[in-house]
């Protein structure tokens, strides 16, 4: 596989595939207000509406779903038999 320099780089810091981009962002809009958002400024009132909606939809399914598979996967598998004590 080839290996760009830049995420060689990237790979040397304890997680930079995420820290790097964070960071990068945060000096892009500290110091370059401007230069990113203008596009995307009509958007970002529904854009808000569809994140919002979508934190309050995972927030109640996902622990309804997964108590439902836990359930599901308890039930498939055969009860065990305790282990025999070990007499000394």
């Amino acid at each position: 596989m080839v290996q760009i320099p830049i995420k060689r780089t990237i790979d040397r810091i304890p997680g930079g595939m995420m820290i790097v981009p964070l960071f990068l962002g945060a000096i892009i809009r500290t110091w370059k207000a401007g230069l990113l958002g203008v596009a995307y400024k009509p958007a970002a009132a529904s854009a808000t509406v569809l994140v919002a909606t979508s934190v309050v939809v995972t927030a109640i399914l996902v622990p309804i779903i997964t108590a439902w598979w836990y359930r599901r996967m308890q039930a498939r598998q055969p009860a065990l038999a305790p282990a025999p004590a070990v007499q000394p």
